[in-house]
């Protein structure tokens, strides 16, 4: 935080009724202790509560004191649009954002906002009430002021800075994926499950060489009855169509082993 202000206006028009020149003037006193210019400021957070007189008093505030000599656009925001007014806990509400947009070096939207008091005027002094996410582009540092007015006539105003030049980071480049084929050289071929016995008329007859292992794959019994597994299942259909079809299927499934036996059957 570079510098922050309070005044008192005095007498205005009643006690709840906003007070423009005293609003000037603390924004004026903080600018003048930081040492920065009205056009180094990027963005303020208003006091903006939205309602019909104190928006415009306050946004004609602004453009008397940070208006001149402005090359660069004035971002204008309000937390009251996102949260609502937290009485006397909202000025500590638009710190936490300014702190934000120092660090990020962006500009968040205003919520619900689809259109102007028509007596706030923005196009003459180069200010925008952002309806979307802002970047301050170009940036290496970012000024944000901060407004907080009380109903009795307590004017605050603070200016932050980023607290050292902020470099953007280039994204960090990953090399190029690369990909080899590597052949795994197995032990031992994969065994046949089965073995060509004979053909009876339609029928071709195939045995099984039982081991251990497949003896531990038909231990599984459903109602006294042996269950094979259907990846078993699978196993024999594709290797009795490489002995006996003498080709090779690629079968996702159960239901394509049966529609691939069929139409082998069908051509015998």
């Amino acid at each position: 935080m570079l510098r922050a202000k309070m005044c008192q206006d005095g007498r205005s028009s009643s006690l709840t009724a906003p007070n423009g020149p005293a609003q000037q003037r603390v924004i004026n006193a903080a600018l003048g202790l930081s040492g920065l210019k009205a056009a180094e400021v990027s963005a303020v957070e208003c006091h903006g509560t939205g309602t019909a007189l104190g928006d415009p008093i306050e946004v004609g505030g602004l453009r008397g004191t940070l208006g001149d000599g402005r090359l660069d656009t004035l971002f204008l925001m309000a937390g009251k649009s996102n949260v609502g007014h937290l009485e006397g806990a909202a000025g500590a509400l638009g710190l936490q954002k300014c702190l934000a947009i120092v660090a990020q070096l962006e500009v968040p939207p205003n919520l619900h906002l689809s259109s102007l008091n028509p007596h706030v005027e923005l196009q003459d002094f180069n200010a925008k009430a952002s309806t979307a996410l802002e970047k301050l582009s170009g940036m290496v540092s970012a000024n944000v002021g901060l407004s907080s007015f009380g109903f009795g006539g307590t004017n605050a105003h603070a200016l932050l800075q980023s607290s050292r030049p902020h470099v953007r980071e280039p994204p960090e480049t990953l090399p190029a994926l690369s990909f080899r084929r590597i052949a795994f050289p197995w032990a031992a071929p994969v065994p046949r499950l089965l073995s060509l016995k004979r053909r009876e008329g339609s029928t071709v007859i195939f045995e099984v060489q039982v081991d251990a292992e497949l003896v531990g794959l038909c231990s599984h019994m459903v109602y006294d009855q042996t269950c094979l597994s259907s990846a078993l299942l699978v196993a024999f259909a594709m290797d009795a169509c490489r002995q006996h079809a003498k080709q090779a299927v690629q079968l996702k499934n159960v239901q394509m082993v049966a529609e691939a036996l069929a139409k082998q059957c069908s051509r015998d």
